[in-house]
């Protein structure tokens, strides 16, 4: 019985110590209102469904967040500010984001979706990531 005690505690102290951490700082946000949303993709869910998401209040031009991985990985990071508080990136006839978003390892402003590979972040220990956001030049 203790033995098994034991097991189980050095199981939960390898999972707690595998899970990594991901600060993420939103910068260039423009204006104070509304929700950052922030959602962490996988390869195999890129841009379908997120393995960790947060949401801060827009509430100055620089917004940090912190988010617990699974498990050390390659990750993508997606951004945008809802400004309007449907819970969704709000976009013009063409497809055209009509608010402010920005990706991991952009430098500027992305045309279309980065694929994952230009996106991903190797995260194998905690880690801190700046996004810039980018409104559209359209």
């Amino acid at each position: 019985m203790k033995k098994m005690i034991l097991l189980g505690l050095g199981m939960l102290f390898c999972s707690l110590v595998s899970a990594q951490k991901l600060t993420i700082t939103v910068k260039n946000v423009s204006e104070h209102v509304g929700t950052i949303k922030i959602g962490v993709y996988d390869e195999a869910n890129y841009m379908k469904t997120t393995v960790a998401s947060a949401e801060a209040k827009a509430n100055s031009d620089e917004v940090t967040v912190t988010v617990a991985l699974p498990s050390a990985g390659k990750y993508a990071v997606a951004i945008f500010q809802d400004k309007n508080g449907n819970n969704k990136l709000d976009t013009n006839f063409m497809g055209i984001p009509e608010e402010p978003f920005g990706f991991s390892n952009a430098k500027s402003y992305p045309m279309g979706t980065p694929k994952f590979k230009t996106a991903a972040v190797d995260i194998s220990q905690n880690l801190q990531l700046i996004v810039p956001l980018f409104n559209s030049p359209f």
